[in-house]
């Protein structure tokens, strides 16, 4: 399977009061298709390997980065 995709050199992200770099950020063109098309892209380890910590609060729904590394 082949599929079309573009590559964001860089991206800042803020996050609450914090920010973050990601770099090489992969941008699909068309909806993939797989049922996950309504979250509009996915945030893991490359966010938050660059902070202390982070917080998922279920309770209250919210999630919170540590300060940067």
């Amino acid at each position: 399977m082949r599929t079309k995709f573009y590559i964001q050199p860089k991206l800042d992200l803020l996050v609450g009061k914090e920010t973050a770099r990601l770099e090489h950020v992969t941008v699909f063109n068309k909806p993939k298709g797989s049922g996950v098309d309504e979250l509009y892209g996915n945030l893991g380890q490359d966010l938050v390997a660059r902070f202390k910590s982070f917080t998922l609060d279920f309770s209250r729904m919210i999630f919170s980065l540590g300060p940067p590394l």
